[in-house]
């Protein structure tokens, strides 16, 4: 017999925001030239990021517009999760035996996202550099259009736990408990009639999400 235990509940992306700059500069910015009209007149991506990341509060544009520098750096993160279930463990008449963790899918989770957290903050603020040149000849405030990807996988859980027992053939009473960090028993489901056959696995599974 093989037990599959789904324990928690998949993890979950945050959107995680860092502001650079001030806009406090745009309340006293006059209106730009009448001659800033075309991409080449505007504020370029290159000095964009430069004076952003210099700390500049304000920026000026080719043609003398003052223009309030606030650039939004969005990117996810993983939100902790904390549950009840620690430990999980099967019995039958063949013993009892504990689950052991297979797959940690927060963990892989987590990882991956920190190899990419770099990158997807330098994509995030070229989009916003590039968004902070246009806004020089738009004169809108763009600075709270960037969010960060929050999708994800929902109906996985955190971990995935598995134990195997032995069993004879014929009908057996199984029971799953499920027990915190300190080893107590905080939760039980019981399996009737579990049928074994010789030659044959038999598969139960279990899912918690507290």
């Amino acid at each position: 017999m093989v037990f599959i235990h789904y324990d928690g509940l998949a993890p979950r992306k945050l959107a995680k925001s860092n502001i650079i700059g001030s806009n406090q500069a745009k309340a006293r910015a006059p209106a730009p030239s009448s001659g800033v009209k075309r991409w080449a007149d505007a504020l370029g991506y290159a000095q964009a990021v430069k004076a952003v990341r210099g700390g500049a509060s304000q920026v000026t544009n080719a043609g003398g517009a003052v223009l309030g520098a606030l650039l939004n750096i969005s990117y996810p993160e993983y939100a902790p999760m904390e549950f009840q279930v620690a430990a999980s463990a099967v019995q039958a008449d063949a013993g009892y035996i504990p689950a052991e963790v297979v797959e940690d899918v927060h963990a892989i989770a987590s990882r991956d996202l920190a190899d990419r957290v770099a990158s997807l903050k330098a994509r995030s603020m070229a989009r916003g550099a590039l968004k902070l040149a246009g806004q020089a000849v738009a004169q809108v405030d763009a600075s709270q259009s960037e969010f960060a990807d929050v999708r994800g996988w929902l109906s996985l859980p955190s971990r995935i736990r598995m134990a195997r027992l032995k069993l004879k053939p014929g009908k057996h009473r199984v029971t799953a408990r499920f027990l915190d960090a300190s080893g107590a028993v905080i939760a039980t489901s019981i399996f009737e009639d579990v049928m074994i056959r010789t030659g044959r696995r038999t598969w139960l599974q279990f899912k918690t999400a507290r």
